[in-house]
């Protein structure tokens, strides 16, 4: 009876645990249920995935905005939402309709951010780290950091970037710079 009760326990906690990772639950409730405690080190050692997004639906809705003329609605849109990629998508469209707004925001920095990176952006990040700044944030390294960074053997900066994130795609660390930086808002 113990038994059952326990891996019971485990599947519930896997479900849990998998659900606050972007897993699916019933699965790992299931896999849990089979494997117990195994289970549940399994799941506590994977990576969360990232959570879902609406843009699908936010594309579906700026067509519709388009559609109506709503240009109103979709400067609202640009203002209120938080993913880059949809804003710029509802600037484009509100472009489309003739709006000044829509031109002003794909003018901007944060409609900008997700353009290709330029050889020139990298080496501006790359030329931070050789001198012991955060590329990211902007906040110089401790000594031991300059000590890795200089000996190109590796740093980590309180805002979460490492080199190791750095190294594998410099294109990703200048989206997440200019991502970083304030929205702008739409003008009347």
């Amino acid at each position: 009876m113990i038994f059952v009760i326990i891996w019971l326990i485990c599947g519930f906690g896997c479900a849990a645990i998998a659900k606050s990772k972007n897993k699916s639950a019933g699965g790992w409730f299931f896999i849990g249920i089979l494997f117990g405690p195994l289970a549940l080190l399994i799941v506590g050692f994977m990576k969360a995935e990232e959570a879902p997004t609406d843009t699908l639906e936010a594309k579906k809705r700026i067509e519709k905005l388009k559609v109506m003329g709503d240009a109103d609605a979709l400067a609202e849109m640009i203002v209120d939402e938080t993913d880059l990629r949809v804003c710029r998508n509802a600037a484009e469209a509100l472009a489309a309709l003739g709006d000044e707004r829509g031109k002003n925001y794909l003018e901007s920095p944060a409609a900008k951010a997700y353009d290709e990176p330029k050889p020139e952006e990298i080496q501006a990040l790359q030329d931070l780290v050789k001198e012991g700044i955060c590329p990211l944030c902007g906040s110089p390294f401790g000594w031991i950091e300059k000590f890795f960074a200089s000996k190109n053997l590796g740093w980590t900066c309180n805002c979460g970037l490492s080199s190791a994130l750095a190294k594998r795609d410099w294109g990703k660390v200048v989206v997440r710079k200019k991502t970083r930086a304030a929205k702008a808002p739409v003008k009347d």
